[in-house]
């Protein structure tokens, strides 16, 4: 796994890019890729390619601790259970707020055989998180519950806005329960969430304009969404 021990700043963040799309794959087969606990990175225009094979690898990117103003832009995943995962270091610990993610593409070529969460873009304990303008498609779990979602927002994380993104729960393979857009998602350990007891799992969420399609399970979902706005949103082939 690749620790960076260093920051960026507001003025210089740290890059690590791509000089155009797809020009620069990046092909892992450990747990984590990335586990990154500083701030003001950028990671933009690499593909992003887990070979562990049907169980899939974790994560890409493990955003966390003090992560702060990350950004996540232009990249593909695919063959990892949780591509893009953010959290907070322990309930009471520094968290990687203002997040943002935008304009990448994450899939995988078959539901991961796995007992840990397929969540493509999973968010716990955050604030300002932003998901916009991505592509999330066929995320699909064979093994434990399985059940998977497209993105969620949860552990007391507040004013998350997913909005513009296109996720479409099955198109090349399908089985499994999946879940389009969460707030809340199936709920946080206590020790992990933010709010006493996970009162909230979410505060202040908006989801909007977003396309969510070809799910067996709900499109939206709102678990302990507290002041949630759910606008201009279409859903194709859901739960509703």
């Amino acid at each position: 796994s690749l620790v960076p021990r260093s920051g960026g700043t507001a003025s210089a963040p740290i890059v690590l890019r791509a000089a155009a799309p797809g020009t620069a794959s990046i092909l892992s087969d450990t747990s984590e890729l990335v586990r990154l606990s500083k701030p003001w990175w950028v990671f933009a225009n690499l593909d992003f390619v887990g070979g562990c094979g049907v169980q899939g690898c974790e994560h890409a990117l493990h955003i966390t601790g003090e992560a702060k103003n990350v950004i996540v832009r232009n990249n593909s995943f695919s063959g990892y259970n949780a591509p893009i995962k953010a959290n907070a270091n322990g309930a009471r610990g520094p968290a990687p707020d203002n997040l943002l993610i935008e304009a990448n593409r994450l899939t995988s070529d078959a539901p991961q055989r796995t007992g840990t969460s397929v969540t493509f873009i999973d968010v716990v304990a955050t604030d300002r998180l932003r998901v916009t303008g991505n592509i999330i498609s066929d995320f699909g779990k064979d093994g434990s519950d399985h059940t998977s979602y497209g993105v969620f927002a949860k552990g007391g994380s507040v004013n998350p806005v997913i909005d513009r993104n296109y996720v479409r729960c099955a198109d090349r393979h399908r089985g499994g329960t999946r879940v389009g857009i969460s707030l809340g998602g199936g709920g946080t350990a206590p020790s992990l969430c933010s709010t006493p007891g996970c009162a909230q799992e979410t505060r202040g969420g908006i989801v909007r304009g977003n396309v969510v399609e070809s799910c067996s399970d709900v499109g939206i979902y709102l678990n302990k969404a507290a002041d949630s706005l759910i606008a201009n949103n279409t859903l194709i082939g859901t739960r509703g």
